[in-house]
């Protein structure tokens, strides 16, 4: 009797670690962050002078509303922001990826309310 339970036991063992393993290599998807934390103003002031280039138009951040980040290799920061264009303040939803050697890049920017 001895002897079929310890297979048992030890296929248990392995299928839980397995599951346990699986459960850290899973992306955690994005959680709220506050809008006060520095890399968050960062990333958004990042995010509105890069726009402002690629579109040579004139565009000023006049406030960070919400915030929401996801570890993946490196950082990505979902903002929802308002800035100043042409007399008008609007709001834009951005996400910008910062690498491990903390290198940022635009990586989308959308006119309009925060789907978040």
């Amino acid at each position: 009797m001895g002897q079929i339970k310890t297979p048992l036991v030890v296929f248990a063992l392995l299928t839980s670690l397995t599951f346990q393993a699986l459960a850290f290599t899973e992306p955690s998807g994005f959680g709220s962050v506050t809008v006060t934390y520095p890399p968050v103003i960062a990333a958004a002031r990042y995010a509105v002078q890069t726009y402002r280039r690629q579109t040579k138009s004139v565009l000023i951040l006049t406030s960070i509303d919400k915030a929401q980040q996801e570890m993946v290799a490196g950082m990505n920061y979902k903002i929802c922001l308002h800035v100043k264009s042409k007399g008008k303040v609007l709001p834009a939803e951005t996400i910008v990826y910062q690498n491990p050697d903390f290198k940022r890049s635009l990586t989308s920017w959308k006119w309009g309310k925060c789907s978040f």
